[in-house]
């Protein structure tokens, strides 16, 4: 799942257009899924949970749905 699908799909969620938004989002070529947020904005995100939809979902939805509000 692209960032802009899970973008897509909290739009729907919560029903309206996401509010404009900027977030930094640096990949690292590490093992196992994970997320680490450095800043209100910023966040380090793992190879593995990139490829994968539903980790994706999980570590990054709560933070897309924060800022999408």
């Amino acid at each position: 799942m692209a960032v802009t699908k899970l973008v897509a799909s909290i739009e729907k969620e919560l029903g309206h257009r996401a509010a404009p938004f900027s977030l930094g989002i640096r990949i690292l070529p590490v093992e196992g899924f994970w997320l680490h947020r450095t800043g209100p904005r910023r966040v380090l995100i793992s190879e593995a949970a990139r490829r994968d939809p539903g980790q994706l979902r999980r570590l990054l939805g709560p933070i897309v749905t924060e800022l999408a509000q």
